[in-house]
């Protein structure tokens, strides 16, 4: 009598699926996988992987939300001077970085990026990392250090440290600790107008 495998369902079938899709990514890269290849790997159909999620990107979204609230605990450091408190923020994803691959962070906004006006700009702003950045800019602007408040500026003025990230994800095989201070020295600082 042959051994058959229990069908799995529920919880225990969608992260099977999220585990497949992680696995499969890391090993052939995201624009090579398909949904046929999580399928394979997560050992069940695509009308079970369907039936959650519509698209490679939803379901990669999904597994990036699980890996980031496992590595990452954005907090606004408070040092006193804001200098080093973007540092120290923006250097947070770095290991995310490095554990996503930047092939694959590509590929994903090469698939996401077109689909991004359908979501508004409230979907921008409304992420903990813009949060904490923000909050980080608005301490340093109330204890006098910088000269333009972010919660006054424009749409623009309130991602550009998201847009800076994003430009150099787009931009470069790896990034270093130092980019991330010469970002904030360079850009970030200057145009939110940092008085030492």
């Amino acid at each position: 009598m042959e051994n058959k495998k229990k069908r799995r369902r529920g919880e225990t079938l969608k992260q099977a699926i999220l585990d497949a899709a992680w696995d499969t990514m890391q090993a052939i890269g995201y624009q090579k996988m398909t949904m046929d290849d999580i399928a394979k790997k997560a050992e069940t159909n695509k009308n079970a992987i369907y039936r959650r999620w519509d698209s490679k990107q939803q379901i990669i979204f999904e597994v990036a939300r699980e890996k980031i609230l496992d590595a990452v605990d954005f907090k606004a450091p408070n040092s006193g001077r804001v200098r080093d408190d973007l540092i120290q923020i923006l250097s947070q994803p770095l290991g995310i970085i490095q554990m996503f691959g930047i092939d694959n962070i590509r590929g994903y906004a090469n698939d996401t990026l077109p689909q991004i006006h359908l979501t508004g700009h409230t979907a921008i702003l409304d992420n903990q990392f813009t949060k904490v950045i923000q909050l980080a800019l608005s301490r340093g602007y109330d204890r006098g250090e910088l000269t333009k408040d972010v919660a006054d500026g424009s749409l623009e003025m309130k991602i550009i440290p998201d847009l800076v990230i994003f430009a150099s994800l787009m931009l470069r095989n790896t990034i270093t600790k130092t980019d991330v201070s010469n970002w904030v020295d360079q850009i970030i600082l200057p145009i939110y107008g940092y008085s030492k």
